[in-house]
């Protein structure tokens, strides 16, 4: 079988065309941080996403434009972050350190309580409190940066991802890159770290 965009690995494809700098690095999407609502935080700051993002493989961000932490304008979670295929933009909002949520699976509690997240049970949901940006970091970064990585990733090639499906099942799909990221199940090496 003759080798084709369509049967050549993803890796592959982003090590090739990503954009690099002088010493040949893979240059990362750019990433902007504007100040958050009053009151609120941003999760992650713009150099901790910047470190985190350059150890994952080049197939999952490559072909980002944009990464933009903004200030939240609606309810907390919603949403928390969101991907916009247009501009090729992931745009993650600000939160206060105590959220409010109608429900968080097994995989969300314990990603918040390994982050001293304390998770108070009311009769609408949960109250989930963070001591401070750095530890709610942690489980924004798995939770919904990933999420929202995954999007991209799902579009950004489409001849293998194939088209796209209902919202129900785009979600799901996003949801497991949380996982699957985090575990290197995208890529056959393993995660290079940088000195």
């Amino acid at each position: 079988m003759s080798r084709s965009f369509r049967t050549e690995p993803k890796r592959r494809i982003a090590a090739r065309n990503a954009n690099r700098n002088e010493d040949g690095r893979v240059v990362l999407p750019r990433i902007v941080e504007r100040l958050p609502r009053i009151g609120d935080v941003h999760p992650i700051s713009k150099s901790k996403l910047a470190q985190m993002l350059s150890r994952l493989p080049v197939e999952l961000y490559y072909g980002l434009r944009l990464i933009e932490l903004r200030s939240r304008q609606n309810p907390v979670g919603s949403p928390f972050g969101e991907y916009s295929l247009s501009d090729k933009t992931i745009r993650l909002y600000s939160l206060p350190l105590t959220i409010h949520l109608p429900s968080i699976s097994a995989r969300q509690r314990r990603l918040m309580e390994v982050c001293e997240a304390t998770i108070e049970k009311r009769a609408d949901g949960f109250t989930i409190s963070w001591p401070d940006a750095f530890s709610m970091g942690f489980w924004f970064y798995h939770d919904v940066f990933l999420h929202e990585l995954g999007h991209h990733h799902r579009f950004q090639y489409p001849s293998k991802t194939g088209r796209p499906r209902r919202i129900s099942e785009e979600e799901s799909i996003a949801h497991n890159y949380c996982y699957w990221a985090t575990v290197g199940r995208l890529s056959p090496k393993k995660y290079a770290h940088r000195k």
